[in-house]
């Protein structure tokens, strides 16, 4: 089994993107078409303006959708997961993903267009940079142009970026306070405990609720 990079995470939402873990895929005899078949449904659901907008849940300040749980979940079954872990880990992510940016804009860490636009073209040197470029490509090849893709990430990034910037706000903070006497690999771990707890926090108090 083997981690894909960061670069996969941005075609996901996200960047799922930085927020997620690596995904575990096994490296069978059609691993390689997996990211062209994640990119055509990621064009689908790109281009349908008339998905499942129902509301699946509610918190304090924001909404989740059917179809972004449904996203979720077809990501993770195209990538190996069973439906039902994939449908637990679907509404985990989106769960957390919403519960975070409310948590960032409230801590006032918004975005300009601009800034998503100067992010997207480091993102795309990244790709360009990456071992696994052609997963990556082979998920942006399925949209009808590489435009079309990126301005698919512009509307998935808006969202993000926010979360991003909190994110490494929160990880500046818990770092400069660790123990000298720690090694990096033990400060690392316990910032990922860290950050399990803070993503956990932030659903509790964004009061998430599946709508009847």
């Amino acid at each position: 089994m083997k981690k894909k990079i960061q670069a996969l995470c941005a075609s996901f939402f996200m960047g799922i993107l930085f927020l997620m873990v690596g995904i575990p895929i096994l490296a069978e005899p059609s691993y390689e078409t997996k990211f062209s078949d994640w990119g055509n449904l990621l064009k689908q659901y790109a281009n349908d303006e008339n998905g499942n907008e129902m509301i699946y849940a509610r918190g304090k300040n924001g909404v989740i959708t059917n179809k972004e749980v449904e996203q979720a979940m077809m990501f993770y079954t195209t990538f190996g997961m069973n439906q039902e872990d994939a449908r637990k880990q679907a509404v985990l992510y989106v769960e957390e993903r919403e519960a975070l940016y409310q948590q960032a804009i409230e801590a006032g860490y918004t975005v300009t267009d601009q800034e998503v636009y100067d992010y997207l073209e480091k993102l795309k040197v990244f790709i360009k940079q990456s071992d696994n470029k052609e997963d990556a490509m082979a998920i942006i090849e399925q949209f009808d142009s590489e435009e079309d893709y990126w301005n698919y990430e512009f509307e998935v990034y808006k969202k993000d970026l926010p979360i991003q910037k909190y994110m490494a706000a929160k990880e500046k903070e818990f770092k400069e306070v660790a123990p000298q006497a720690k090694s990096i690999n033990e400060i690392e771990e316990e910032w990922q405990d860290y950050y399990e707890q803070i993503k956990a926090q932030a659903v509790e108090n964004e009061e998430v609720k599946v709508v009847d």
